[in-house]
C-alpha cells in the first residue's frame, strides 16, 4: 500500500514539474515586456506594429490571471507568452539574436573538411543562403521608415523564418558532415581490427618446422640444432 502512495505522488510531482508553473510564465512575461520595450526603443519605425501584437497578447495575459485554478492559470499564462513569441513583435525581438546565432554556425561550417562533393555542394547551398537571410534580416531591422504596416508585418515575418530556414540547413549540413567523418573513422578501425586478426590467424596456421635433414648425411636433427648429430656438419 505504501508502495502505491508513493508512486502515486512521484507520478503527481512528475505531471506538475513538467507543465507550466504560474511563476515560471510570470518571469517569463516580465521578461517578453522588457524585450518589447527593448525592440521598440531599438526599432522605432515599428512600434506600433509590436504594440498591436503586444495588445493581443496582454488580453491573453489578463484573461489568464482571472483563472481560478492554479494549473488552467499556468497553461493560460504560457499560451499568452507563446502568443507574444510567436507573433510578428516576437520574431523582430529575437530577430538580432538569431543572426548572431546563424552567422556563428555558417561559420563552423565553412571551416569544416568536407570530402564528399555531394555534402560540398549542399555546404555552398546552405552557405548562401544563410548570408541572403542574414542581408535580408539585417535590411528589415535597419528600416527607419515604414508606410505599409502590413507590408512590413510581412517583411518582418519572412526574413525571420529564412533566417530559421537557414539555420535549420546549415545545422543539418554540419550533422550530415561529423556523421560521415564518424562512419569514416569506425570503418579505418574496422579496417584495421581485420587485417590485425587476419595476421595474426596466418601466423597462427603456418606450420612450424620441428626437424631439420642433413644435407650431407642425410641424418634427421632437431630444428634447434645448429649442426647435424652425426656428422658434425653445420645445418
Amino acid at each position: 500500500m505504501k508502495k502505491i502512495v508513493l508512486l502515486s505522488i512521484i507520478a503527481i510531482f512528475i505531471l506538475y514539474s513538467c507543465g507550466p508553473s504560474v511563476d515560471t510564465e510570470k518571469k517569463n512575461w516580465t521578461e517578453n515586456q522588457k524585450k518589447i520595450e527593448k525592440a521598440k526603443a531599438d526599432y522605432p519605425a515599428y512600434a506600433s506594429i509590436v504594440d498591436k501584437a503586444n495588445a493581443k497578447a496582454k488580453t491573453a495575459w489578463a484573461a489568464a490571471e482571472k483563472e481560478k485554478n492554479e494549473e488552467e492559470q499556468a497553461k493560460k499564462m504560457s499560451a499568452a507568452n507563446d502568443l507574444l513569441e510567436k507573433s510578428v513583435a516576437g520574431n523582430l525581438m529575437n530577430m538580432k539574436s538569431k543572426i548572431t546565432s546563424l552567422d556563428t554556425k555558417a561559420l563552423k561550417l565553412s571551416t569544416m573538411k568536407i570530402k564528399e562533393s555531394r555534402l560540398e555542394d549542399k555546404a555552398d547551398e546552405a552557405e548562401k543562403q544563410a548570408k541572403k537571410a542574414v542581408k535580408k534580416a539585417q535590411k528589415v531591422l535597419s528600416t527607419t521608415k515604414i508606410t505599409d504596416e502590413a507590408t512590413a508585418t510581412n517583411d518582418i515575418t519572412r526574413a525571420y523564418t529564412k533566417l530559421e530556414y537557414a539555420y535549420k540547413s546549415v545545422d543539418n549540413i554540419i550533422k550530415a558532415v561529423n556523421k560521415t567523418k564518424k562512419k569514416s573513422k569506425e570503418d579505418k578501425k574496422d579496417d584495421k581490427s581485420s587485417s590485425t586478426s587476419s595476421s595474426s590467424n596466418t601466423s597462427k596456421d603456418k606450420p612450424v618446422a620441428t626437424k631439420v635433414k642433413c644435407e650431407y648425411c642425410g641424418s634427421s636433427n632437431d630444428a634447434k640444432n645448429t649442426k647435424c648429430k652425426s656428422c658434425g656438419a653445420s645445418l
